[in-house]
C-alpha cells in the first residue's frame, strides 16, 4: 500500500510514518510538507490512502481533497487537522473524505484505523 502524508509539521509526519511503518513495513509512505509537493506527487503516483491536513502553507487541504477526488476518486482520504469544526467536517465529508480526525484527540483513533482496516 502507498500512503501519502501531507502536513507542514515535519515531526508529526515523521512520527506518523514511523508508527505506520511499524504496523506494516511493506507500506510505502511518502511525505509532503506543502500542497504543491502533494499535487506533484499525485501527478505521478496513485496512493491508496492520503492523510491530509487542512492547513498547509500554500494550498488548502480542502483544495487538495477536491483535486484527489476529481482525478483519483478511489484514493481514500483521511483528514487529520487541528480545525475540527463541524463546518469543516461536513464540507470534507461532502467532498469525499472517508474520515475526519481531530489531531488533538483522535491520533490514536486514526492509528487504530490503520491497524484494523488497512492491513489487507
Amino acid at each position: 500500500m502507498c500512503i501519502l502524508i501531507v502536513d507542514d509539521c515535519s515531526p508529526l509526519r515523521k512520527r506518523l510514518k514511523k508508527v505506520i511503518e511499524g504496523m506494516n513495513p511493506d507500506f510505502m509512505i511518502i511525505e509532503a510538507a506543502t500542497g504543491a509537493e502533494a499535487l506533484k506527487f499525485l501527478k505521478s503516483f496513485v496512493p491508496e490512502t492520503v492523510v491530509l491536513d487542512i492547513s498547509l502553507p500554500d494550498i488548502s487541504g480542502i483544495e487538495i481533497l477536491k483535486e484527489i477526488k476529481l482525478n483519483k476518486p478511489d484514493t481514500r482520504v483521511l483528514i487529520f487537522t487541528n480545525h475540527p469544526s463541524p463546518e469543516f467536517r461536513e464540507r470534507c465529508i461532502k467532498l469525499g473524505a472517508e474520515y475526519f480526525f481531530d489531531k488533538s484527540v483522535d491520533y490514536r483513533n486514526m492509528l487504530d484505523l490503520f491497524g484494523r482496516n488497512f492491513q489487507e
